[in-house]
């Protein structure tokens, strides 16, 4: 286990066979050394960024950390997971009882993806790996 001030935090999700985002496993994958919540919430979690849909912002290798406590912001980044277990990064601009509005970096794109194709949408708390 990692010292007094740090957590193990799971890791899930793979990108074999897709050319974006991530498929996120049931289980962990692997586990990394990381911050003890003051809080107590032992929810976040990581995945590794696939895909160079958000960059420059998120790079292909980057471990980002996920934190499903912190409510969603317009101009955040989160990671959305559909029912089908494929996760993508965007930058949130909106979002409503019917669908969110995302932004995609590269190529600059704005999408809509309705709700009932959401399975849940949580903040970026950080990113490592640059």
């Amino acid at each position: 286990m990692g010292n007094p001030t740090h957590q193990m935090i799971p890791v899930f999700g793979s990108w074999q066979g897709l050319s974006e985002g991530v498929k996120l496993s049931e289980t962990p994958v692997a586990y990394v050394d990381g911050w003890k919540s003051s809080s107590g919430n032992n929810s976040i979690f990581a995945v590794y960024v696939h895909g160079e849909r958000m960059s420059p912002r998120f790079l292909p290798g980057e471990l980002a950390f996920i934190n499903p406590v912190l409510p969603p912001q317009r101009g955040k980044y989160v990671l959305v997971e559909l029912h089908n277990h494929h996760a993508i990064f965007r930058q949130l601009l909106s979002f409503s009882l019917s669908h969110i509005t995302l932004r995609q970096h590269n190529p600059p794109r704005i999408e809509k993806i309705p709700m009932e194709k959401i399975k849940n949408f949580s903040r970026v708390w950080a990113i490592f790996g640059r």
